[in-house]
Order: C-alpha cells, then sequence, then structure tokens
C-alpha cells in the first residue's frame, strides 16, 4: 500500500495536472511514512540472519573439521523463523516492529541447540558406531539438556503474561514471536538434525592426535582449577573485588524505556495568548518557521509541516482526539 502511494506521488499526480484535473502549481508531498521502521527491522533481521548464518559456518568448521555439520546447523535458523510466522498466524499476530523484534532476539539462541546434537552425533560418528546408532545414541544424551536449557531461556518471556495496559499490548508479540522461534529450534534440532546427519555425515574414524589433544587440554584445565582450589581466599576475594568495581561502572550507565534514538524528527507545540485569533496564531507559525530555516540549513528540511488550531466541520470529532491542540490559539510543526 505505501508502495502504491509513493507510485502514485511520481506517477499519478503529474499525469493529474496534465489533464487538468488539479492545478499545476499544486504540491503534493509524503509528509510522514511509519513504514520505514517496519522496513529498517526487516533490513536489521536479514543482517542478523546474515550475520548468524556466516558465523555458524565458520565456527562450526572450523571446530569439527567439517563443511557438512555446519550447513545441518544452518538450515535450522530459516526453518525456525518459518515456524515462528506461521504460529503468527496461527494466534493471530502480524508482522510488526515487535514482532520482527521478538525473531531478532531469538537468532542467537536458535542455533544453541542445534550446534549441542550436531557436535555430539559428530563424536559419536567418529568413535566408529554405525551411522544409525550414532546417531540415535547422541541424540538420546542430549536431548534433556537441551530441553531443559530451552525451558530456561522460554521462562525469561514468561513474566510479560502478568503485565497490563500498553506495556502488554507492545511485547506481548514480541513474546511471543521469540518463544514460537526458540521452540521451533528445539522441535528441529530433535528431529530434521538428527534425520540429516543420518542422511549426509559419514562415519568418522578414531583420530588418536584428536585424543592427545583433548587429553592435554583437559590436563592444562586440571592444572589451573587445582591451583585455584589451592588459593581459595584469594580466588574469592579477588571474584568479589571485581564485582565491586564493576558497580562502579553503574552512574556511566543509562536508564531508558526506549533507547534514544535519531529519527532526523522533531516535533514542536506552540501556545500563544488564550484568545489569540486564528489567523493571529498562523502569522506567529510563520516567523516560528522562518527562523527554524535560518537555524537548519535549507537542504537539511524535508518538509515542515504546521498544524493550527481545531479542525471544523462535519467528522472533525475523531480528528481532534488525536490532536494536541487546544483552540485557535494552538499550534503543532512536525519538522523532518
Amino acid at each position: 500500500m505505501v508502495d502504491r502511494i509513493r507510485e502514485g506521488l511520481s506517477v499519478e499526480i503529474p499525469k493529474m495536472k496534465e489533464q487538468g484535473e488539479i492545478p499545476e502549481a499544486a504540491e503534493v508531498t509524503l509528509v510522514n511514512d511509519q513504514s520505514s521502521y517496519i522496513r529498517n527491522a526487516i533490513t536489521s533481521l536479514q543482517y542478523q540472519v546474515g550475520l548468524g548464518g556466516v558465523l555458524v559456518v565458520v565456527v562450526v568448521a572450523f571446530f569439527l573439521r567439517a563443511f557438512l555439520p555446519s550447513l545441518a546447523v544452518l538450515m535450522v535458523i530459516p526453518l525456525s523463523i518459518l515456524i515462528g510466522l506461521l504460529g503468527f498466524y496461527l494466534t493471530g499476530n502480524n508482522i510488526n516492529v515487535m514482532t520482527l523484534g521478538g525473531i531478532a532476539l531469538a537468532v542467537g539462541n536458535v542455533v544453541n541447540a542445534s550446534i549441542v546434537v550436531v557436535e555430539n552425533i559428530v563424536r559419536h560418528l567418529g568413535m566408529g558406531k554405525p551411522r544409525l546408532e550414532a546417531v540415535r545414541d547422541a541424540s538420546e544424551e542430549v536431548a534433556t539438556p537441551i530441553l531443559a536449557g530451552t525451558i530456561t531461556t522460554l521462562a525469561v518471556f514468561v513474566p510479560v503474561l502478568f503485565l497490563g495496559g500498553m506495556i502488554r499490548y507492545l511485547f506481548e508479540p514480541l513474546s511471543v514471536a521469540a518463544v514460537l522461534t526458540i521452540a521451533a529450534s528445539y522441535l528441529l534440532s530433535m528431529t530434521v538434525i538428527p534425520a540429516f546427519c543420518n542422511r549426509v555425515l559419514k562415519v568418522g574414524k578414531r583420530d588418536l592426535s584428536n585424543d592427545d589433544i583433548q587429553q592435554g587440554e583437559d590436563g592444562r584445565f586440571s592444572a589451573w582449577l587445582t591451583g585455584a582450589m589451592g588459593m581459595r581466599k584469594l580466588v574469592v576475594l579477588g571474584s568479589v573485588g571485581l564485582f565491586v568495581v564493576s558497580l562502579l561502572l553503574v552512574p556511566l550507565i543509562g536508564k531508558d524505556l526506549f533507547p534514544d534514538v535519531d529519527a532526523g524528527v522533531f516535533e514542536l507545540r506552540v501556545k500563544t495568548t488564550p484568545g489569540t485569533r486564528l489567523e493571529d496564531t498562523e502569522k506567529r507559525i510563520i516567523e516560528i518557521e522562518n527562523a527554524i530555516k535560518q537555524v537548519i540549513p535549507e537542504n537539511e528540511i524535508e518538509t515542515i509541516m504546521a498544524n493550527i488550531g481545531l479542525p471544523l466541520g462535519k467528522g472533525a470529532g475523531f480528528s481532534t482526539i488525536l490532536s494536541p491542540n487546544a483552540g485557535p490559539d494552538t499550534a503543532f510543526l512536525v519538522v523532518t
């Protein structure tokens, strides 16, 4: 719809001027377009999905030394998002800034379960087990721990159910989107991932050099842990000291319900002397517009929309609810 309106401004309005349906000097300008927020949210989600996919492929391929396992993990991202979108339809939600934000919030979690499952399957295949047996044993080993971790993550969104008013109206769709997407990732990790690995991955051979490396890493970790246990007081006091030092950063952290953003738009509300006539208020608004143009360079101003007084006539009642104006002596300007 928004694209059609923009197309009409660029195509249909000139045609109407040529046909004489509207005056040649008339100018029709798009004052406000809230679809930009949706477009930015979609772009941000695409960027996060793309970045997450690249990092998954690189990290999994690096540690498992194989590309196919990373491909198995990668396909969980779009499938989880698709199931989340299906959940929107079933729950009566639609695609908006909050639901897209919920999906973006879940992108970082959807690959966790699948990475654990794939890594464990590769480990069992490395033991020389038959493929089906390795996939079954590996999936059964991690099913319960992954379920516990998933439920722990989903529990974060439970308090939203106890919110009320406008806050619940805003954040409930976000929570629904995140919960559906994360829950879908667990189901996919327990079903699609094992089936994919059973069809694609090959039975590996036990690599003694990797065992030696693993034993060496375990030995170093054991030595560090033994050393820390021998200096318990120092470790505890050091941890408490780091915690206290971190509290010094609290005054430097902002506290906002929503973060500050530079939207490139500001609103100026004007109240003149009570009882001022509409035409006198208009003259004062023109002066304010000229003052704004003196401060802000002309090439940086897209539009200045002035709304003076209250609308009159039949059907004006509802529009007055949305206006901050109280009468002919008040006005507001929106500068883009």
